[in-house]
């Protein structure tokens, strides 16, 4: 049996979180980073969102109506949080770190 090549961290383009093996989040994730990606100036206001602070539905209207429609509170949170690592550390970092 052949062994399955190791994919690099660059073989996945920006939002293409297919190393991921939790289907759920890989279809939350993806969703939300296109909505991420149609906001002019959301990657920056991610960028700079303090790591201290919680993420609340009230914080992006704009963004949480476009989202995606299965999240709950919980849910959004932890996809906001992992786009603003996205945004802090850059998409190569964030593939580095999390995949599989």
């Amino acid at each position: 049996m052949a062994n399955k090549p190791v994919q690099r961290i660059d073989d996945f383009a920006p939002g293409d979180f297919s190393f991921l093996r939790n289907e759920k989040n890989k279809e939350m994730y993806t969703y939300d980073f296109k909505v991420i990606e149609s906001i002019p100036g959301a990657w920056e206001y991610f960028k700079n969102y303090p790591s201290d602070l919680p993420f609340v539905l009230n914080d992006f209207s704009e963004i949480m109506s476009k989202c995606w429609p299965n999240h709950t509170i919980g849910t959004f949170g932890k996809s906001m949080n992992v786009l603003r690592s996205i945004a802090q550390m850059g998409w190569e970092d964030y593939v580095f770190l999390v995949r599989d």
